[in-house]
């Protein structure tokens, strides 16, 4: 069903459902809020004066209703947003937390070197990794382990394009 036009109540006392919300009122003029369309709300103006709505005055109170409500719809547009935002956010500090989790805390401590790390994304989250990983004494295990190291992450550095 569609909402009619504006159509004002000369005198609202002869109406007989009418219950009044101010009891000077005499004429009410009812003007659908739309948007694109669609209906969003209904503006009401009440007057103490019968008669008081020319047809003048309720072409600018139509225009008056127009613009409340694009107001009305930009506001909870911009409401959706906000609200989107802060979900992004919350998404975001609980990836950073995540990924925070997967590096060490501390470096290792090593006779003759002093080892360092850090990760710092350059927004939000970032997608590097380091860890620092014991192989014990130099020789053929430790090579070994280097190597296997090497084989799998050598694949995954050709998948991506290098970073000029």
């Amino acid at each position: 069903m569609q909402p009619r036009a504006a159509r004002p109540s000369t005198d609202v006392r002869n109406v007989p459902f009418y219950i009044p919300g101010e009891e000077d009122t005499r004429p009410e003029i009812d003007i659908p809020l739309k948007v694109r369309g669609e209906l969003i709300g209904i503006f009401n103006v009440e007057h103490t004066e019968v008669d008081a709505f020319s047809p003048e005055r309720i072409r600018l109170l139509e225009a008056l209703a127009g613009h409340v409500a694009t107001a009305i719809a930009n506001a909870r547009m911009f409401q959706r947003e906000r609200l989107e935002n802060a979900r992004m956010a919350r998404e975001f500090e609980e990836a950073r937390a995540v990924q925070g989790s997967f590096l060490p805390p501390t470096a290792p401590a090593a006779q003759g070197f002093e080892l360092a790390g850090v990760c710092r994304p350059c927004r939000e989250v970032g997608g590097d990794w380091y860890d620092f990983i014991p192989l014990g004494d130099a020789g053929s295990p430790s090579c070994s382990a280097m190597s296997r190291v090497r084989e799998w992450a050598q694949p995954c550095s050709r998948r991506r394009p290098a970073v000029s």
